[in-house]
């Protein structure tokens, strides 16, 4: 790497984000590194997205907007990508913001090394979406903070403890390095309505990719967004979780470990469970007998899963999952959809 300073690409795409795109985007060009790249892409939004983006290119000229016809977050991200001429790539999302002031500059300094993707914490809790730099509170020293990271490369064993765990769900807590994205071939297959940023990730996530983890807090993401595809009855999502259920038993197979696979077929069981929760949603609309044969259609498409090399609670949960049929597996969570 250069002894310059690289240059950070931080990608944005947006539509119709007019309520919180200008504190996202403050949060960005406020950072402490200051040679960075906003790449944002309006991906056709019909509100007042357009003209804060004009006003915001005109304050800062590091802030560069891409407009497009609305074809969803995958292409709007594809699109930054294109557009992207920074070592480092990062995503953020318009309704959401970093939340220290040092993230990018902390992200630099830990890329120094050798590590392909970095990763950082994130929070949802809105007393730590702010940063009052009149505070007499100062935020840990980037230097500090790569001191105390925790390095590792990935193996067997570590990516299916990083599909089990849902931890290459997000692309927002992540630095990725640009060349091992071209590298890879790594770009959003269009179309797909969930779980797009997992399939990037294990698109770029290889076994042998150097990892650093940075104990941060740099992203605050809203709850209520992350939440929208569980807080309501989404009659797609069964055959849209089974798409990438299938993709992640593809990719699963080109590794001969056993962890791998079983961490594959933990998350088919968790999906098929939280569609079949799903439907004791107030607004699911269909009738208990309805209900009741859209739960028995979901657990027939998937009657079992070998769930091993996870841990033993996950694996508990596959052996329920196996031995239940689904007229108690709608029971159950029908306990727990009220529980919630």
């Amino acid at each position: 790497m250069s002894t310059q300073q690289p240059l950070v690409s931080v990608i944005i795409p947006v539509y119709n984000g007019e309520k919180h795109l200008a504190e996202c985007l403050d949060s960005v060009r406020h950072q402490s590194y200051r040679k960075l790249e906003i790449i944002v892409i309006n991906d056709g939004s019909t509100d007042n997205t357009e003209s804060i983006l004009r006003d915001f290119a005109q304050q800062d000229r590091r802030i560069i907007v891409t407009h497009q016809t609305n074809g969803g977050v995958s292409s709007a991200r594809n699109a930054g990508l294109e557009a992207a001429s920074g070592y480092w790539v990062m995503f953020v999302d318009a309704d959401d913001k970093m939340c220290d002031p040092n993230l990018v500059q902390t992200v630099v300094l830990a890329g120094e090394g050798d590590a392909d993707l970095i990763c950082f914490e994130t929070s949802s809790d809105e007393d730590r979406s702010t940063y009052d730099k009149d505070s007499d509170t100062t935020t840990e020293q980037p230097s500090d903070i790569v001191e105390r990271a925790r390095e590792y490369s990935i193996d067997g064993n570590a990516l299916a403890e990083m599909i089990a765990g849902e931890t290459l769900n997000a692309l927002w807590d992540k630095a990725y390095r640009r060349h091992t994205i071209t590298e890879r071939l790594c770009r959003f297959r269009l179309g797909t309505r969930m779980g797009e940023d997992l399939m990037f990730n294990l698109s770029y996530a290889r076994v042998g990719t150097k990892v650093l983890s940075l104990p941060m807090v740099g992203y605050f993401y809203r709850r209520s967004n992350t939440e929208s595809a569980t807080s309501r009855y989404l009659p797609g999502k069964y055959d849209d979780l089974m798409e990438v259920c299938d993709y992640i038993h593809r990719w699963a197979h080109q590794f001969d470990v056993e962890q791998v696979r079983g961490a594959a077929d933990y998350i088919r069981a968790k999906n098929v469970v939280s569609c079949i929760r799903d439907l004791h949603h107030h607004d699911c609309e269909l009738s208990y007998q309805q209900r009741l044969a859209v739960a028995q259609r979901y657990k027939s498409l998937v009657p079992s899963v070998r769930v091993v090399g996870v841990g033993p609670k996950r694996r508990l949960l596959g052996e329920f999952y196996n031995r239940l049929g689904y007229r108690s597996v709608f029971q159950l969570t029908r306990v727990l959809a009220r529980s919630r």
